[in-house]
């Protein structure tokens, strides 16, 4: 199966439990991406768990947030960097979630902040079976930053330039 670049496929099991539903699929987490590091992407890529029906050969949605990206950055709670995932004995699908990360400054480096890592677990309701979540919405949140973040630069290096004439011109 191929993924999205970036989109960090971690972990990886496969549902043995008919009352979960859908036997004999994987179910793989999407730890996600790591812009700017990673690339310079225009929406976030990852973030969520998805299903690879092994009959079609298809990589289908499972779980995702309601905006696509790490939920530490959204205005809601989810999913933030789901890494491993494995089905119980109980019939359930535990997800282990990071939490929120930053880059950290030295080489290769990463941060995780405390008490933000999570433990999920999904299982079967009495609601009839799903195919499919109702998608994220498509936020081009990176394109924004970068965005904002050369207004930014560009207000940063305007104010200095206009302090250096003001002391030239007095």
């Amino acid at each position: 199966m191929t993924f999205p670049p970036h989109a960090a496929p971690n972990g990886v099991d496969f549902c043995r439990h008919a009352e979960f539903g859908f036997e004999g699929d994987a179910f793989v987490t999407l730890f996600g991406d790591i812009t700017p590091v990673t690339d310079r992407l225009p929406t976030p890529s990852g973030f969520k768990i998805v299903r690879i029906d092994m009959k079609n050969r298809q990589v289908v949605d499972f779980a995702v947030n309601k905006i696509v990206g790490p939920a530490a950055k959204l205005p809601h709670s989810g999913f933030d960097r789901p890494s491993h995932c494995a089905f119980a004995p109980d019939g359930a699908l535990y997800v282990v979630d990071w939490g929120e990360i930053q880059i950290a400054a030295e080489k290769g480096g990463i941060r995780m902040a405390k008490g933000t890592g999570s433990l999920w677990r999904i299982r079967r309701t009495g609601e009839q079976i799903g195919q499919e979540p109702p998608a994220p919405r498509q936020v081009p949140s990176y394109a924004i930053k970068a965005v904002l973040g050369g207004l930014a630069a560009a207000g940063t290096g305007g104010l200095a330039i206009w302090k250096l004439l003001r002391r030239n011109n007095r």
